[in-house]
């Protein structure tokens, strides 16, 4: 049985309690942000509140990092990536 890509919008990778973003996880936040546009528009225009309400401490590193990135160039390179997920019915457990 094939099991389900860590970043596929139907498994929940939300923390339980809020925690610090790690290296880990700031990659899981960066694919799930390129693969859905609603998560990637959230975390471009308030990364302190997409941060909070995927359960993560929006510490000043994460907050800026995110704030750093350009929002057309990651458009552009988040529209390049395929095959997207184009079921709307998947929900995202982050958003």
């Amino acid at each position: 049985m094939a099991y389900p890509h860590p970043r596929d919008p139907r498994i929940n990778t939300k923390p339980k309690a809020p925690q610090r973003i790690d290296l880990v996880d700031l990659k899981d936040i960066l694919g799930k942000a390129i693969k859905h546009p609603r998560l990637r528009k959230k975390l471009l225009a308030d990364p302190e509140a997409a941060l909070k309400d995927m359960n993560y401490v929006p510490h000043k590193a994460a907050v800026d990092f995110f704030k750093a990135l350009d929002a057309k160039s990651f458009e552009a390179a988040a529209k390049s990536f395929s095959p997207h997920h184009s079921d709307s019915s998947l929900g995202m457990a982050e958003c």
